[in-house]
């Protein structure tokens, strides 16, 4: 049977027993990350988002050890030495300052919520991936950590994303949820990666000194634009309740009653089912051992 969740949205129940409905609810398993973002408004949107941020971010990712370098003046006869310099500057620093800032955004996700949260962090975080166009005109190597630092911090979205999209998630569906948002992050890298591949040579013969730099101001972009899909308010499933706005909480709420009712109902009918199945096997269990205690 089909049931709704209370928010518009449908939910095919599962047969614990097996049978015809076996099937339908594998392929259900499988390709539930597919379409559950066609289902409602507040999941696809975090999606879109979702894809936008890993392609800016990715974009940053791929040209960030070969612009570092170019731009210090080491390519192509620089110091084993100074490059090994270089690979630790640009990660270090940031892996460890970074830190404090995940915990403050975990904290501040879950007391001012995750929507009212994100719609801050993208601005802010589109702007510090503008630091890495100093390198191009200042290549010094204490710069470096400071461009490192900054670019680290512009991953801290990722935190109330993941909050929001599982309370965005139908009843029962979180883990489908989820693994849509890391497909959709996959195939952003994806992207990002064909696109540097067929640009980068062409972006390198520019005569200017590491034209590289060009990339981080498109990167800042595409992650200014991942804050439009986050605009709307939905009519039907609202942002959940770890959006922070009360409205969704209230509403998360009721669904999930409504849900819980329905489905203690439909178990409660399936009931006498399962007792007489355990009957059936308690009486075939003494048989058994009738039979033994004969021999």
């Amino acid at each position: 049977g089909v049931c709704s969740n209370g928010s518009g949205q449908t939910q095919r129940e599962s047969d614990p027993r097996g049978g015809p409905r076996s099937e339908g609810r594998m392929q259900s398993g499988i390709l539930g990350p597919f379409d559950l973002n066609l289902e409602a408004f507040a999941p696809s949107a975090a999606l879109r988002f979702a894809f936008l941020m890993s392609w800016a971010g990715t974009i940053i990712m791929c040209t960030s050890g070969q612009y570092y370098n170019d731009a210090l003046g080491l390519l192509p006869y620089g110091l084993p030495s100074e490059f090994a310099m270089v690979s630790v500057l640009q990660t270090l620093p940031g892996q460890l300052l970074v830190i404090p800032g995940y915990w403050i955004t975990g904290s501040l996700s879950k007391s001012k919520g995750s929507l009212f949260l994100l719609r801050i962090l993208i601005p802010i975080t589109a702007l510090l991936m503008l630091p890495g166009i100093v390198m191009a005109f200042a290549p010094f190597m204490w710069i470096l950590p400071v461009v490192v630092i900054a670019l680290n911090y512009t991953g801290l979205p990722q935190v109330p994303l993941f909050r929001m999209i599982a309370g965005v998630a139908p009843p029962g569906r979180m883990g489908e949820a989820l693994s849509a948002a890391g497909i959709t992050m996959q195939a952003a890298g994806l992207v990002s990666n064909l696109m540097i591949a067929l640009t980068s040579s062409r972006v390198q013969n520019i005569p200017m000194k590491s034209p590289l730099w060009v990339f981080y101001p498109l990167a800042a972009v595409l992650q200014f634009c991942a804050v439009l899909p986050l605009l709307g308010n939905p009519r039907h499933g609202h942002w959940g309740a770890a959006a922070g706005v009360v409205e969704d909480q209230v509403m998360a709420t009721i669904y999930a009653a409504v849900f819980g009712l329905r489905w203690l109902r439909k178990s409660q009918e399936r009931s006498p089912h399962l007792q007489e199945a355990s009957s059936s096997t308690e009486a075939s269990a003494d048989e058994t051992n009738a039979a033994e205690a004969r021999v």
